[in-house]
């Protein structure tokens, strides 16, 4: 099994692209469970920390082999490393059991889907995309798309399927 784990994040982290079945993300809480400890970890504040818990850091470790450049920060009951791994910059966000609840991972303007192109499109005409981030989780994928547009800055949120959630001035 470890080989081939190993085998799909290479395939995954040469690539910009994540899928969440390429990742062994936590299925141990329902879905509105989850989504509920993802809204606590956003209301949060972050401490800066040298290193988690050794499971966390076995399975960080597990899960991300060639990781480099590795911040870790705790938010109570959560631990996140933010790294890079083969040139792409990731978050990855672990419960204090090593499971990884969600990842996030810089995309490129060319990594986001036709129907979430087509979306921020239609919803932000004369908008320019100035960033882009895809976060998965063992039961969806979102795309946060960071727009720009005379000297304004807005952080919108979209499914996969491009379908808008919301939005909010970038922070």
């Amino acid at each position: 099994m470890k080989p081939i784990l190993l085998l799909i994040l290479s395939f995954f982290f040469g690539s910009a692209a994540l899928n969440a079945q390429q990742l062994p993300l936590a299925t141990e809480y329902p879905k509105k469970q989850l989504d509920s400890l993802l809204n606590r970890y956003y209301s949060q504040e972050a401490n800066d920390i040298n290193q988690p818990p050794q499971t966390v850091l076995n399975r960080f470790q597990e899960h991300f082999p060639k990781a480099r450049e590795i911040d870790w920060e705790t938010y109570d009951y959560f631990y996140e490393a933010d790294f890079e791994q083969n040139n792409v910059d990731i978050v990855a966000l672990y419960d204090s059991k090593g499971n990884l609840l969600m990842c996030l991972v810089d995309i490129t303007n060319r990594d986001i889907p036709d129907a979430v192109k087509k979306s921020v499109n239609n919803r932000y005409k004369g908008w320019r995309i100035d960033d882009a981030e895809k976060m998965c989780t063992a039961y969806e994928t979102q795309y946060r798309i960071y727009l720009e547009k005379s000297g304004k800055e807005l952080k919108t949120f979209f499914t996969d399927r491009g379908e808008f959630i919301s939005e909010t001035p970038r922070n």
